[in-house]
């Protein structure tokens, strides 16, 4: 990948130079006294030109956004030659050491990233020139030893710096970090906390979001110290501090949110409790300070009744306002006392698949899933009774697959689904087992005319399959029905003709009606070119 990375620059030009020399008199010469065909000449010209355009066309792409991975040939990279760079990942390059910039030249970068590099030693001396740079992020650069020189001047755009496992970085840069600073993570940097009470932050005054995990043996059992933080703080999560006993709410300010995580010697909430702006708190395996924190009945209780929403180990996921996290998949079973997910929803843009399996009492889907999960293909709802409605805004447009069984409630709310508005639907798994079907499913305009597939079961009550529900559905093409002991009868209009596989299973009052030639509805099916009933093939 540094290869394509660094070599690409030079290889158009060579090309161009490979071109010029191919029309040389030398080169036809020696074509013409080896009597060979100057058409072959012409043809591989053709060709290289071709090939030149394919090269210029890629090497655009690659000047624009670039990531360099396990390359142990790599050293430095010299970001002169890509002046029009935008986005640049450094990821696992064992001997990598820094980056190289020519004086007087200005990086086009908004987003670097260097992660796994731990002979990187140093930035550039002077600095990073990057005046549109807005996310800076470090991770398990082990001998690294300073940030880049005047960072608060030459990285003026700067709106993220996130700090991992970068051990020997003992302090900001002379002129503190850039007043655009919105967001600061800092995790296993036992140095630069230890050397927090020059960090200067009360000069950023766009500063809302800081991250701070400890994982070390530092000496900080009070946090935070009086003048620390800025007034401007919003949202402060505190993780992985062995040795914390207590907070110092005069250095908290006017949060909005906050989260505290694996701080087992967290004893107590502060005497005069926490701020009153405070929205959000999130506790999260502080063993000493829990019992504390119980309804009504814990010491600290009344410190912290005031807040609207409160989550205690376990009962929701964990995610800081201004984080999106980069989940694919997730998948939640079996978690009995999860109320809810984080209070304006769950920012995934790449999730993908979401599960939830026997949580009883949650109570709500998250909010936003159609802006915030985007990317949302398939969503397994089962066994969680308390939920009651997609949220407000609907499901996600790119949704596929939607399984639901054993939801009471929000089966009961199906008429307040609008499913009609979900273009990409194809597959719908509807299990109910319960008594909120009625006798006649799917109700008319429940259903969206692009479905593929369609699965249902476990309906007690259900007598008939409604034709108005079913008839706009020209696209289907499987359906699936089990264990609906009352179903009497198929539509007599039949089933769509579109459809290609039929399977009835545990259908006793509907199976005699579907044999082959005599059944009374064999009829309305016998166009479909494969039918299984109880597992039996029936014979064209």
């Amino acid at each position: 990948m540094a290869a394509t990375l660094v070599g690409g620059a030079f290889l158009s030009g060579a090309f161009n130079v490979l071109l010029d020399r191919l029309s040389s008199p030398e080169v036809i010469k020696f074509f013409r006294g080896r009597k060979l065909d100057e058409s072959l000449l012409k043809k591989l010209k053709l060709t290289l030109l071709e090939l030149n355009k394919v090269l210029n066309d890629a090497e655009e792409k690659q000047i624009t956004d670039r990531a360099v991975s396990k390359c142990d040939t790599l050293k430095s990279l010299p970001l002169g030659l890509f002046p029009q760079l935008q986005s640049l990942d450094i990821v696992d390059c064992v001997n990598f050491e820094t980056l190289l910039i020519p004086d007087g030249i200005e990086l086009n970068l908004t987003s670097l990233s260097i992660v796994d590099c731990n002979n990187m030693f140093s930035f550039p001396c002077g600095g990073l020139p990057a005046p549109n740079l807005f996310s800076l992020k470090l991770n398990h650069c082990e001998k690294l030893k300073a940030l880049p020189e005047q960072m608060h001047t030459l990285l003026p755009s700067l709106g993220k710096l996130m700090l991992w496992d970068c051990p020997e970085i003992e302090s900001f840069p002379e002129g503190g970090l850039p007043f655009k600073l919105g967001y600061l993570y800092i995790s296993g940097c036992k140095k630069l906390i230890c050397g927090r009470r020059d960090w200067g932050l009360k000069t950023l005054p766009s500063l809302e979001m800081l991250c701070l995990h400890g994982e070390s043996e530092d000496a900080l059992e009070s946090f935070p110290e009086e003048g620390l933080l800025p007034s401007t703080l919003k949202h402060l999560w505190l993780a992985y501090m062995p040795n914390l006993k207590s907070l110092n709410k005069r250095g908290l300010g006017s949060l909005g949110s906050m989260v505290i995580s694996d701080c087992p010697q967290l004893q107590s909430l502060p005497e005069e409790g926490l701020p009153t702006s405070l929205l959000r708190l999130f506790i999260w395996y502080c063993p000493l300070l829990k019992p504390r924190c119980r309804r009504e009945e814990g010491e600290d209780w009344h410190k912290i009744a005031h807040i609207p929403y409160i989550v205690i180990d376990g009962e929701t996921l964990l995610i800081p306002d201004g984080i999106e996290v980069n989940l694919r998949s997730l998948y939640i079973s079996n978690c009995n006392n999860m109320l809810s997910f984080p209070g304006g929803g769950l920012p995934a843009p790449k999730l993908s698949c979401l599960r939830l399996d026997r949580c009883e009492k949650l109570k709500a889907l998250p909010e936003q899933m159609h802006t915030l999960l985007s990317s949302l293909w398939k969503l397994s709802l089962w066994d969680c009774p308390e939920i009651e409605s997609f949220p407000e805004g609907g499901l996600p447009s790119e949704l596929g697959s939607l399984s639901i069984g054993k939801c009471k409630k929000l089966v009961g709310g199906r008429r307040d689904w609008v499913l009609q508005t979900l273009p990409s639907l194809r597959t719908l798994y509807l299990c109910s087992e319960s008594e909120d079907v009625s006798e006649s499913f799917p109700e008319e305009g429940l259903l969206p005319s692009t479905l593929i597939r369609l699965d249902l079961g476990n309906m007690p009550n259900l007598k008939s399959l409604n034709k108005r529900g079913l008839q706009h559905l020209g696209s289907l093409k499987t359906m699936e029905i089990w264990n609906l002991p009352q179903l009497q009868s198929l539509p007599e209009e039949g089933l769509p003709t579109s459809l290609v596989n039929l399977y009835i299973s545990t259908c006793p009052l509907l199976k005699p009606r579907c044999r082959r030639e005599e059944g009374e509805d064999w009829h309305k099916i016998a166009h479909i070119p494969r039918i299984v009933i109880d597992r039996e093939v029936i014979d064209r």
